[in-house]
């Protein structure tokens, strides 16, 4: 094409959850000679400030996260007005194929990029928003082997791994201890703490609750280990959080967890903790793991979904059979109380990250799916 490729980036959500992320990556590290991207997003968040600061196109859906099915006919409207040459989905959530209708409706070509591992008993009407897609994207091997079964065979999943977001400036022994004391000193904590840090929206999925259960154990074996939880919490009254709030009590861990809620400046927290816990039940990708091993920060998680095609166990971290807390906690205390093994691990994990998650590399392979997805307005192959 002589002139720039349009492309309507779906949001998900309103938040900057991962997923979001990528939707901030792709506005910012496509080629702006050869792209021209815009983001609809379902309703104002801090997705949507900042895409604006970025002086990205911003066309705001509804009121409410989520495309429910009464909007299709708004999407459609948004679509046409915003005439893209390609739809992109960036989500495999509930209410994304009512964006495949709305692009069906609109006359738009669509690809969808899956940031989800495949859920159980997927409806038919999904496999045909799926196969009816351009082009379907996935963020992890794994995730991709799941959603391979429901595209022809013709038009194979594309593997493209999420850019994991690197400090601006020097990540070093001496700028991980300057993070440590900055954190410290937040939160009022003594000088021998040690402190393991969780990051993600408090919600049962992220399973929160099974990190819990691991500390009771890690702080009986490691007396100054606190637990940092960072993350958009439930609102008041929201059942999940009141159990974990039980379950502090139950395992007489008052004054050993903090929950901070969301944190912009979270990526500096991680800076300074000690070992990212990530106790995730379910994890396609997991871009809080590479953000914490391009911090320097070893990770223990559950060999869940994308993990190990980040965290190499024994190298930048250690991966545990799901779920078992007893082996979670043996080996957060285990790090915990081995600061050259700790120092080792973020080391190799930094140096994995620099080599395979890069933005170059992502916006390479997204540039080149969209140009072949885009080469023309009808029809469903490439």
């Amino acid at each position: 094409m002589s002139r720039r490729i349009r492309i309507l980036v779906f949001a998900h959500a309103a938040d900057m959850s991962g997923a979001n992320q990528v939707v901030h990556a792709l506005v910012t590290q496509l080629d702006p000679n050869r792209f021209e991207p815009e983001v609809a997003v379902p309703c104002e968040g801090l997705l949507a400030e900042a895409l604006r600061t970025l002086g990205a196109g911003v066309e705001v859906i509804g009121e409410t996260d989520g495309y429910p099915a009464a909007l299709i006919p708004v999407i459609r409207r948004a679509i046409v007005r915003r005439n893209p040459d390609l739809v992109h989905i960036n989500s495999f959530s509930g209410s994304s194929r009512n964006v495949c209708i709305a692009s069906i409706l609109a006359g738009r070509p669509y690809v969808w990029h899956i940031h989800e591992m495949l859920p159980p008993n997927t409806p038919l009407k999904t496999r045909f928003f799926l196969r009816t897609a351009r082009r379907v994207i996935a963020c992890s091997e794994a995730s991709r082997a799941q959603f391979a079964a429901l595209v022809p065979r013709s038009r194979p999943v594309d593997l493209v791994y999420n850019a994991v977001p690197v400090p601006a400036g020097p990540v070093t022994p001496e700028t991980k201890t300057a993070a440590r004391a900055r954190l410290l000193a937040e939160f009022g904590l003594p000088p021998d703490t040690r402190v393991v840090i969780t990051v993600g929206r408090v919600e049962p999925e992220k399973g929160q609750d099974l990190l819990l259960e691991a500390a009771a154990a890690v702080v009986r074996a490691v007396p100054g280990a606190v637990f940092l939880v960072v993350g958009p919490l439930g609102g008041e009254g929201d059942p999940y959080l009141h159990s974990l709030e039980t379950a502090i009590d139950r395992l007489g861990l008052e004054g050993r967890v903090i929950f901070s809620g969301y944190r912009p400046d979270a990526g500096d927290l991680v800076l300074g903790a000690d070992v990212m816990a990530h106790p995730s039940r379910k994890e396609s990708f997991g871009l809080v793991l590479g953000e914490a091993l391009a911090r320097l920060t070893p990770v223990v998680a559950f060999r869940v979904g994308g993990v190990p095609e980040i965290v190499r166990h024994g190298r930048s971290g250690w991966l545990v059979e799901p779920f078992d807390t007893g082996e979670l906690a043996h080996r957060i205390a285990g790090l915990l109380s081995d600061s050259d093994l700790r120092t080792a691990m973020g080391a190799a994990g930094r140096k994995d990250v620099l080599a395979s998650f890069t933005v170059e590399a992502f916006a390479a392979k997204m540039e080149k799916i969209l140009e072949g997805a885009a080469g023309g307005r009808s029809g469903a192959g490439h």
